[in-house]
């Protein structure tokens, strides 16, 4: 079973209105928001179904990544059981990430300043690295400038 959740802080209101009319998603208010993106992350994990074993984790600001490199990344991270499952693209890591219910857990217990990329250390020895030919999990969409150069290329 999926669930998606969009996870908030500035502009939820926004957000939410613009998502509902288009998607069936569930929206998770992070109230520690102005913490940074480790405490919407660790918000998110909080909110997990009862007997969740896994968390793909992807932020919005990586729209671009294809459904076909989502079905590679749960197919081989499913197939090899390990903490951490990572994209790489052109030998740089990317996103979405999947953590197992161990690396949830860690997740949970970070502390700012630490950030999600703390986990690639702790579980240095259980990590998967997945070679994909997807742009997109490294392509940042951060400024209106970036919006221009890869959201309308692609429309």
């Amino acid at each position: 079973m999926f669930v998606i959740y969009i996870i908030t802080g500035a502009h939820r209101e926004e957000i939410q209105q613009y998502m509902r009319e288009k998607y069936d998603v569930d929206f998770i208010f992070n109230f520690r928001y102005p913490e940074g993106q480790l405490s919407s992350l660790k918000e998110g994990l909080r909110n997990l179904p009862t007997g969740s074993t896994a968390a793909l984790v992807w932020p919005v600001d990586q729209p671009l990544v294809r459904v076909d490199t989502l079905k590679q990344l749960l197919k081989e991270h499913g197939a090899a059981r390990k903490h951490v499952t990572i994209p790489v693209y052109d030998s740089r890591h990317g996103h979405p990430v999947i953590y197992d219910v161990d690396a949830i857990h860690t997740a949970l217990s970070l502390k700012a300043p630490q950030t999600a990329k703390e986990l690639q250390t702790i579980y240095a020895n259980d990590l998967l690295l997945v070679n994909v030919s997807d742009e997109g999990v490294i392509r940042d969409i951060d400024t209106p400038e970036d919006f221009q150069k890869y959201i309308t290329a692609v429309s």
